[in-house]
């Protein structure tokens, strides 16, 4: 290595800084060849050797810069900069545990450096450890209170967690720092808009649009947020019209009005289509699912209870029976969803008996949404907060540490129209299409909230109506399986899944039927049933209300 002042050395700092000004250009792969360079004449600079692997990973190359990067740390381990590269190309390669120990090695040489609790940050979110990913930004808040990006990413990962006034509060403190910063200003604005401060995320979002030098993936953000605040305000008036009608049609009719997107994820649609392919020919699939349907009278408020409740205790089940029963005001949030599941299963199966084409036929992708719209307000009406109907306004970004990409809104109806109108023919009828998509609702996430529940409550109408039981939830969800499909594009282990769950729920009926008198009444005969039944039809067909759950 060169002396201090020597010559040698001189020459060498003159090429680093002559190669920093090549990589403020972005001209990342030419860095890295000028790096080779110099690696080549002065093969014992450590400066030179980080720099070629810092070149590497902004190049999208980690597997490259590994060799240099362990040789680094290994021979200069109290440097805090090498383990902090090194954590980075060991995310970027998927190594999401062997990076987190690197951070912490950084963090642990060098307690007070900014970056290296970043870097925790940054590799405990790509594995998708939330909590230890928030406490590592808030650490560096500590040690930097105004510095943004901290402050922007404590908020993110926040926001990811739950905690949406706490991230609003964190990007209010990073704008008064930095007015003009372009992803503080897209972050501030869409979760304006999350929290229903719709003229405040406007301004935020327009403002940044109107800076030419916006990142192209923020002016998409800020762009696609805009586009939806434009079609949420336009169809709330259709959605609240189909709550009170107990129909789907008025979304459908505003939908038919206004033009559609048409460019699809196509990340997402190439992992569908290889599971399509996994799946062709497996009809024997169908036969693991329990067939018949419930006939209990207290069915709808049994699988409501299964769907929002763990405990699976018969005295339990029985109070969200009799809950539903008494028609009286519920007294937890819990209690009023159940409520309003339990409400909405008549008039859906009724909707989807009178469709003009079955949504798992390939159907019609408007009706399908305005179907999956009309379900998620029935269910989340009384929490106005969730934004009953209405599509995201911006990415989530909890999406990711649920095992999701960060689907971008604008890319939901074409992609949903790919998924319906061209994959889902390919696959056998019945069940494994029911299955299909539920695991499609859930991964495209249309919602800010209940996209599993609104993909259940669907999954199981339809299943009914094909002459199947309803799936039951497990008691622990199935947020792994639908993970597992995602990443080995392997729907079967979900689709088990799924047909247990319709043995569990032909179990619980044949044990509530034996419990309850009324049921020793054939359905038809059932005098509430009947009526219920009627009145929905007669409402169907003229558009009126039908009498139901009250809508808080």
């Amino acid at each position: 290595m060169p002396t201090p002042g020597s010559e040698q050395e001189d020459a060498v700092l003159r090429e680093i800084r002559r190669i920093a000004a090549l990589e403020g250009t972005g001209a990342w792969e030419q860095a890295v060849e000028a790096w080779n360079a110099l690696v080549a004449r002065e093969p014992e600079a450590p400066q030179a050797r980080l720099g070629r692997a810092q070149a590497q990973l902004r190049a999208g190359r980690a597997a490259d810069a590994l060799a240099d990067l362990e040789s680094l740390t290994s021979n200069h381990p109290s440097v805090p900069a090498p383990w902090i590269a090194l954590a980075h190309a060991r995310s970027m390669l998927g190594r999401h545990e062997e990076a987190v120990a690197a951070a912490e090695r950084a963090v642990s040489v060098a307690p007070d450096l900014l970056a290296a609790h970043v870097t925790l940050g940054d590799v405990c979110r790509q594995g998708r450890r939330g909590v230890e990913a928030s406490a590592a930004y808030a650490r560096a808040v500590d040690l930097a209170p105004e510095n943004v990006e901290a402050l922007n990413k404590l908020a993110t990962m926040r926001r990811a967690l739950g905690d949406r006034r706490g991230a609003r509060i964190l990007l209010q403190q990073a704008l008064a720092i930095a007015p003009h910063h372009p992803y503080v200003r897209v972050n501030a604005g869409t979760m304006a808009l999350a929290l229903g401060h719709r003229d405040e995320g406007r301004a935020l979002l327009s403002s940044a649009l109107e800076d030419p030098k916006l990142p192209g993936d923020a002016r998409r953000e800020a762009a696609d947020a805009l586009a939806m605040l434009e079609e949420d305000e336009a169809l709330t008036p259709a959605v609240q019209r189909a709550v009170t009608t107990h129909s789907p049609s008025a979304i459908a009719s505003a939908l038919s009005g206004r033009r559609r997107a048409t460019v699809a994820d196509r990340t997402l649609v190439a992992q569908f289509d290889r599971m399509v392919e996994r799946l062709s020919g497996r009809s024997n699939l169908t036969e693991r699912f329990a067939r018949g349907s419930p006939v209990a009278s207290a069915w709808a408020a049994i699988e409501a209870h299964h769907h929002y409740r763990e405990t699976r205790a018969r005295e339990a089940i029985a109070d969200s029976v009799a809950m539903v029963g008494r028609g009286g005001p519920a007294s937890s949030a819990v209690e009023r969803d159940i409520e309003h599941y339990a409400g909405l299963v008549g008039d859906c199966d009724v909707v989807l008996e009178k469709a003009r084409c079955h949504p798992m036929d390939g159907g019609d992708p408007i009706e399908f949404e305005a179907l999956m719209r009309w379900v998620h307000a029935r269910l989340v009406w009384h929490r106005p907060d969730r934004r009953p109907g209405c599509f995201k306004l911006g990415t989530l970004p909890g999406s990711a540490l649920r095992g999701l990409s960060r689907r971008q809104p604008a890319y939901t109806q074409p992609t949903f129209d790919v998924l319906l109108r061209d994959l889902l023919p390919r696959l056998p009828e019945g069940p494994v299409r029911v299955a299909f998509m539920h695991v499609a609702v859930v991964s495209l996430q249309p919602f800010n909230d209940c996209n599993t529940r609104v993909a259940r409550f669907l999954q199981n109408r339809l299943l009914v109506q094909g002459g199947w039981f309803p799936s039951l939830r497990p008691a622990r969800g199935d947020r792994i399986l639908q993970e597992q499909a995602l990443s080995t594009a392997d729907l079967e282990p979900m689709i088990v899944s799924l047909a247990a769950g319709t043995h569990e729920a032909a179990e619980r009926d044949r044990e509530w039927r034996a419990m309850d008198p009324a049921d020793a009444l054939p359905r038809s005969a059932h005098p509430t049933r009947a009526a219920a039944a009627t009145s929905d039809l007669a409402a169907l067909s003229d558009g009126t209300p039908t009498a139901g759950p009250t809508i808080r």
